[in-house]
């Protein structure tokens, strides 16, 4: 009996040295790098789909950076998505760039997008009404590049541009991101307003540059924020960011004398 036991903890310190050391060989061989199966992850192309969208269906689910990118190309065209739900369906890659490069100066532009690093820009999501779901995938490699200091540019940068006052936005990840701005600049969202909630956000390995004020992790300007994380983020203010610059929200604006101007629940900031 006590020989089978010992040959049975000698197989299972066998196994587990080989797990180990095999462990330690793909560490080696990636150096360290952790990346997701492509097959979970849809790679973006630059190239938009809008042939999942109808008038009459309340409910939509993305599965393609194509489609996210749809999304996009229809706010743009004026689609608010009130009493509408988004659902992001799969890890999306939106294959950005190096980005650096605002001021406050009126007439310079975002500049140092390096060319040899160059793919595709993510065009900010305007006026979202609706809910949108990311059912806790993640959003990697996205870049937002506004222009310069001027009327409706510069101004809200982020995944979505400005989030309306109907609008939900919950169980997203966004990982390396870089969002240029000038003005209310966050990962997830630009700027809320009075009513839309932002919940269960997490932003990590991302860099803000932003040219005036009001920059966040999360959201450059928000009224609610609920069991947000940020973790490493840099927000370089260099190039003229001064004021309202927060790891979590930058600003916040009262919807009346007698209320608050900020709720954030359950959040946290780790290395900032």
């Amino acid at each position: 009996m006590r020989k089978s036991t010992n040959v049975i903890r000698i197989l299972a310190i066998a196994l587990i040295a080989t797990f180990l050391f095999f462990s330690i060989v793909l560490l080696i061989l990636t150096d360290g790098a952790i990346t997701a199966n492509a097959d979970d992850v849809s790679v973006w192309d630059g190239s938009s789909d809008t042939s999942w969208y109808n008038d009459s269906q309340d409910e939509f689910t993305l599965t393609t950076a194509a489609q996210l990118a749809g999304l996009s190309e229809l706010a743009g065209l004026g689609y608010t998505f009130l009493d509408k739900t988004v659902y992001l369906g799969k890890d999306i890659d939106l294959n950005g760039c190096k980005a650096y490069g605002v001021s406050y100066n009126k007439t310079q532009k975002i500049t140092a997008f390096s060319d040899t690093d160059s793919h595709y820009i993510w065009t900010p999501i305007v006026n979202f009404n609706g809910t949108f779901r990311g059912q806790n995938h993640t959003i990697y490699n996205m870049s937002v590049k506004e222009g310069a200091y001027s009327e409706g540019m510069g101004y809200d940068s982020g995944f979505i541009s400005y989030a309306n006052s109907n609008s939900y936005v919950r169980d997203l990840v966004f990982d390396s991101a870089i969002v240029s701005g000038t003005k209310t600049v966050g990962v997830a969202v630009g700027r809320t307003l009075p009513g839309a909630r932002i919940v269960n956000i997490t932003v990590k390995n991302s860099l803000i540059l932003v040219g005036n004020n009001c920059a966040g992790g999360i959201s450059g300007s928000a009224n609610l924020v609920q069991r947000c994380t940020v973790e490493n983020l840099t927000i370089d203010c260099s190039l003229g960011g001064n004021q309202l610059i927060g790891g979590l929200v930058g600003s916040s604006m009262p919807t009346s004398e007698d209320s608050v101007a900020m709720s954030v629940e359950n959040s946290a900031v780790y290395n900032l």
